[in-house]
């Protein structure tokens, strides 16, 4: 769990109850690390696999939506625009997320 922490970026209290509400959800289950009597094991559901599919399959919809209305011209010029950003973003000097 405390790598899904890390993952996301939040501290180790602040994930037990996001873990507790997808495992009552039962997207995931938590077994105990068997190297690790401290650690937990997380693993997804055939729903939480479900879910996944379900968000990834909205997340393309809005996407297709938004763009839509772009020209391909337009669309290149924006990835070209987002890439240089993402690179600055992350190049030297600046702090990484």
């Amino acid at each position: 769990m405390r790598d899904l922490a890390d993952v996301l970026g939040v501290s180790g209290r602040a994930i037990t109850p996001l873990v507790d509400a997808l495992e009552s959800d039962g997207l995931i289950t938590r077994r105990p690390d068997p190297s690790d009597r401290r650690a937990f094991r997380l693993t997804l559901t055939d729903d939480g696999l479900g879910a996944i599919d379900h968000i990834a399959r909205l997340q393309q919809q809005i996407s297709d939506d938004i763009f839509s209305v772009m020209s391909a011209e337009d669309q290149r010029n924006l990835t070209r625009l987002l890439r240089a950003f993402l690179d600055a973003a992350h190049g030297p000097g600046c702090a990484s997320a």
